[in-house]
């Protein structure tokens, strides 16, 4: 079960994961954020990423499923940042 909750007043999406995702459960999260996404805004985040990627240093991933696991593997091919560091820096170790 994937519960979503969008603050539209913040521009926030939550996605909190409860046990096996579905296929559905993903369904519903596009269903629900969508609605707030335009393609404005996906064009100025793509520019965004493209322009500064290469400048972010620290990413600090927060979340106690196994995905913390896997993330800085998947992250390291779109951001050149040093996640080890970044993980050092969120835990006040750097």
């Amino acid at each position: 079960m994937l519960s979503v909750q969008v603050d539209e007043a913040k521009g926030v999406a939550i996605l909190e994961p409860e046990g096996a995702l579905s296929k559905d459960d993903f369904a519903r999260a596009a269903k629900a954020i969508d609605p707030h996404i335009s393609f404005g805004a996906l064009a100025s985040h793509l520019k965004f990423v493209r322009g500064h990627h290469r400048k972010i240093r620290r990413v600090a991933p927060c979340t106690d499923s196994a995905i913390g696991k896997v993330a800085p593997r998947v992250a390291r091919h779109f951001v050149a940042a040093e996640l080890e560091l970044a993980k050092a820096w969120a835990a006040g170790e750097g």
